[in-house]
């Protein structure tokens, strides 16, 4: 099983809810979403997985972003319709876990929703820490790659066997400070979890796909346009990085740049024989040299990474 880690923006909420359909048909494939702000895509999104019964992971208490619990159950209750959903807590340094024993006890949604977590720090609380992992059923644990052995064995002696149900999750993506920097080292290893993850006693993974970890609220111009998709290479992931050739701070030559980069992925895709929904459209855009805006060039490099995995695991 394959856990995309998207935050709630705009065009990772579109790229979702345009692939719920494959993602009904394969099984494989559940989101899990970290709300980082009120959008309207949202209640479509919702929609577009109720209507395929799909399984998926909304984090109430949000590291990015402007939403905490209160806000982000206050948010969720305007749906009525929510389907297959699973409320989702991060563990780390900042949970205040008895506050979240607490919530699960007295919220009526928690009788009816199941409950996932994300641990991606100890706590501090580690009598409490022992009475969430023994005394709350969690639908998925997901764990972070670098969460100490000596919790994570806890919580793997208290899902043993048939109740197995780890997921681990890393950050994948080689993030670089500036687009121009991807020119360095066009070509990077990603992953190789989809071939070994059940051997590793996982029964599925999670990474935060051609965006990475870090996250910001801000918007730019960039200098360079940046363009990246993954790829299988024998029992391995690689990302491609695409680069405009033209580099510099004038804003009037976005969709120029925006083309060179799709250009040069056109000419991969053909080669490689990507056979991707998404890559089939960045090829008709780079002929018809249609510019549609970078956050529906990010949307694309999200949909063929879903697409790929999917693949893979099909």
């Amino acid at each position: 099983m394959y856990f995309p880690y998207l935050r709630g923006k705009q065009f990772e909420l579109i790229a979702i809810r345009e692939l719920t359909e494959m993602m009904a048909a394969s099984g494989n494939i559940i989101p899990v979403i970290e709300p980082v702000k009120e959008v309207s895509s949202y209640k479509k999104t919702f929609e577009a997985l109720h209507k395929y019964n799909l399984e998926y992971c909304i984090i109430l208490n949000a590291r990015v972003g402007n939403m905490d619990i209160a806000k982000t159950l206050n948010f969720l209750s305007n749906f009525d319709e929510k389907g297959k959903c699973i409320y989702t807590f991060i563990i780390d340094n900042q949970t205040d876990i008895i506050s979240i024993l607490e919530l699960i006890q007295k919220q009526t949604d928690f009788q009816h929703l199941p409950v996932s977590f994300i641990y991606k720090q100890p706590s501090a609380d580690a009598e409490n820490f022992d009475k969430l992992i023994n005394n709350v059923p969690a639908k998925y644990n997901i764990l972070y790659e670098n969460f100490p052995r000596r919790y994570s064995r806890n919580i793997r002696n208290h899902y043993y066997g048939e109740h197995n149900n780890l997921v681990i999750l890393a950050d994948r993506f080689q993030i670089k400070e500036r687009n121009s920097d991807y020119q360095e080292i066009l070509d990077e290893f990603f992953s190789d979890d989809p071939y070994f993850y059940e051997e590793e006693n996982y029964i599925g993974f999670s990474d935060f796909l051609t965006i990475g970890d870090e996250y910001s609220e801000l918007g730019f111009t960039p200098h360079a346009v940046a363009l990246h998709l993954t790829y299988q290479k024998e029992n391995e992931i690689w990302v491609r990085h695409f680069v405009s050739d033209t580099i510099d701070d004038d804003v009037k030559k976005v969709a120029e740049k925006t083309y060179e980069a799709m250009k040069k992925a056109e000419a991969f895709i053909h080669d490689k024989q990507l056979d991707t929904e998404a890559a089939k459209e960045i090829m008709q855009m780079a002929k018809e040299e249609n510019y549609r805006g970078l956050g529906y060039l990010k949307k694309l490099s999200i949909k063929h990474h879903i697409e790929l995995i999917n693949q893979i695991l099909q």
